[in-house]
């Protein structure tokens, strides 16, 4: 009888066990869960991130070719037809200024795509802490 006791007590002590066991493995999970997220919104962003960096770099150097070709209009300018000089420094002054314009916009551009990167990404992690109820359907 008293073995009998010892067992059913041991099991009951078991069943504990595995529910305790099983609410520390949920834990874990969503512990590696809160881990995993951060670490792929990251990664997600710097993609796009570099995506986006590349196209401006690649308008950067057409805008730079657009501007040695000015240069060297006004060059041939200069050699071949001396009076048109002043309308060729006209366009060469003003293709510098665009150029220069459009670096201030590039850098402006690239403050507001790391801003934007850093707002979704909060903006996800956010959620995923705290995930709103679904409306029934």
């Amino acid at each position: 009888r008293e073995m009998e006791a010892r067992r059913v007590e041991g099991e009951r002590e078991m069943e504990r066990e595995a529910v305790e066991l099983a609410a520390m493995h949920r834990e874990v999970l969503g512990l590696r869960q809160a881990c995993m997220a951060p670490a792929e919104v990251k990664k997600k962003s710097c993609a796009l991130l570099r995506a986006l960096d590349q196209e401006a770099g690649m308008t950067s150097e057409k805008r730079l070719r657009g501007l040695s070709l000015a240069a060297k209009l006004h060059q041939e300018v200069m050699l071949h037809a001396p009076s048109l000089l002043p309308l060729a420094s006209r366009a060469r002054a003003a293709m510098e200024e665009q150029f220069v314009r459009h670096g201030r916009l590039d850098a402006l551009c690239a403050a507001q795509r790391q801003e934007i990167s850093r707002v979704i990404a909060h903006d996800v992690l956010e959620r995923q802490r705290s995930p709103r109820p679904r409306s029934p359907r």
